[in-house]
């Protein structure tokens, strides 16, 4: 059986090889009902090693989902297991555990926390204040996760979650 790892090896574990990211979803109009076209939000927190017992660790000790990634499928490289943190509460406990040892990603942790602070619980609507949070949380993680000299992410946010949900919006 193995020992639970502790806040700081965590917080240095996902410092190098952890994700924090929130993704932009633009959803299409449904065909038997155009108006639940719905834009929203994800978080993904994530730990990616080619150890794959370190990654049951994480399930057994935070809850989430393992996987294996298929981005270098039929490469020679060594096969990389992926822990999710699953759903909010996983992510919320894992997060605030970290929080207070992490260096590199402790900006990326913050802003994820601030984010699920608008997430009563899914489906639900949301207030345009929320939906001003999420998008100000999506840009600034965008921005601190931008690779190279780029302008950073160009897709367009609505400004409000009664836009978002418009389907003539685009």
């Amino acid at each position: 059986m193995s020992k639970l790892l502790s806040a700081s090896y965590c917080a240095g574990f996902f410092d190098g090889e952890g994700c924090v990211s929130l993704i932009y979803c633009k959803r299409r109009p449904w065909k038997s009902d155009p108006t639940k076209a719905t834009n929203t939000f994800r978080l993904a927190v994530l730990v990616c090693n080619t150890d794959k017992s370190i990654i049951d660790i994480f399930v057994k000790q935070f809850g989430g989902s393992p996987y294996i990634s298929n981005a270098r499928k039929g490469t020679d490289h060594k096969t990389v297991y992926v822990w999710r943190a699953g759903g909010k509460e996983n992510a919320l406990s894992f997060l605030r555990f970290i929080l207070p040892f992490c260096r590199v990603k402790k900006s990326q942790v913050k802003i994820a926390i601030k984010y699920l602070s608008t997430v009563p619980h899914a489906g639900c609507h949301i207030s345009e204040k929320d939906w001003r949070k999420r998008s100000e949380c999506y840009m600034d993680l965008a921005a601190i996760n931008k690779r190279g000299k780029g302008q950073g992410h160009k897709t367009p946010i609505p400004l409000s979650p009664s836009k978002a949900w418009n389907p003539s919006f685009r």
